[in-house]
């Protein structure tokens, strides 16, 4: 019960800063936009592929596997703790692999604290990224610490390009400067580099078009080999003069909490989600278990629907019961869902 809890108030806290973000509750259960979805793929998507795939240090054995060599950002170290004397050279990044955000960029110019990072690494160490917004994934990554070289062009970190992936096809590409710029801008682009008159919430967009990548039609088909099988998935590249080396691979973009306006746009990209067998979430059928809602008994009493859910799945079960629709939780790979009939007593009792 304590696991169905916290589910339940990581929804709960959703719900509040969705609405706060957007203007308007979420629509988990049947989503329709694309933050809408990336909702339902927090809470009710369980896939335990997930977890090593955004694993920073996992994630490298997966692209060699899939891409061959040559595509990752080589690692310098990996460890639970900070040495007493680093030795690596300089400029470097430090990070953990099982959040975002949590890295120390050390240059000639900002040479490492030891002490001060050390005290930052073993919080991050002891910390769970993500439960906070239902991010389930990032609490079965254990956690580590990891080194790379810090990857410049002319001196300055090179452009994020992420691209957008639906079962396996590249429908959006993201082109963005990395967090710590001055000016930080997005914009986005098509397969063939058309500028979309479109841009996300957080981020402003830029003003004026940049230029096209020399080798996108191999990052293109690098994204769709990666994201091949899953629903969703957003892989991130640094665009190098060389060869482009693949950072990360996403599946929460800023938590499902900033839409591509205009909000028809929104709507567009929700609209290429399918289930794992093919069908859309939310169009006539519960986007929980693939499956139409029971229906009250013409007969009335009670009318139940037993479903199997894959077993990668597992999450806690809604179950609705009784008469006044009382929604509890259970575990379990069986779901099931009861719903009073309409039934008329005398006249003198009236209505349920």
């Amino acid at each position: 019960m304590a696991r169905a809890r916290g589910w339940l108030r990581a929804r709960n806290r959703v719900r509040e800063h969705f609405e706060l973000r957007v203007g308007r509750p979420p629509r988990m259960l049947r989503p329709i936009n694309h933050v809408d979805h990336v909702q339902w793929y927090k809470f009710f998507y369980r896939d335990a592929r997930l977890p090593r795939l955004a694993d920073k240090v996992l994630v490298k054995d997966h692209i060699r596997e899939c891409l061959g060599e040559g595509w990752t950002v080589p690692t310098l170290w990996t460890g639970t703790a900070l040495p007493d004397s680093p030795s690596w050279p300089v400029p470097y990044i430090l990070k953990a692999n099982h959040g975002s955000g949590w890295n120390i960029i050390v240059t000639d110019d900002n040479p490492l604290d030891v002490g001060k990072a050390r005290r930052q690494t073993n919080r991050w160490m002891k910390r769970v990224y993500g439960g906070w917004w239902g991010e389930w994934l990032y609490s079965k990554i254990s956690p580590q610490l990891l080194v790379e070289p810090l990857l410049l062009v002319d001196g300055a970190i090179p452009l994020d390009l992420k691209m957008w992936t639906f079962h396996g096809k590249v429908r959006n590409i993201q082109l963005q400067d990395h967090p710590g710029h001055p000016n930080r801008g997005a914009s986005n682009y098509s397969v063939d580099w058309v500028r979309q008159p479109f841009s996300g919430k957080a981020i402003p967009e830029h003003p004026f078009d940049l230029p096209r990548p020399e080798r996108l039609e191999e990052m293109v088909a690098a994204a769709e080999r990666l994201g091949a099988g899953f629903p969703f998935m957003r892989v991130d590249f640094y665009v190098l003069p060389d060869q482009p080396l693949i950072g990360e691979l996403t599946f929460y973009p800023t938590s499902g909490f900033s839409p591509r306006l205009p909000l028809e746009y929104d709507d567009a990209l929700g609209a290429l989600w399918r289930m794992p067998n093919g069908s859309s979430p939310g169009r006539g059928e519960c986007a929980v278990n693939n499956v139409r809602r029971a229906r009250p008994s013409h007969r009335g009493g009670w009318k139940s629907r037993t479903t199997t859910t894959p077993r990668h799945q597992v999450m806690p079960r809604l179950i609705r019961c009784g008469r006044r629709n009382r929604v509890r939780l259970r575990h379990g790979h069986q779901r099931t869902w009861h719903r009073a009939s309409r039934r008329r007593r005398n006249s003198r009792a009236g209505p349920w």
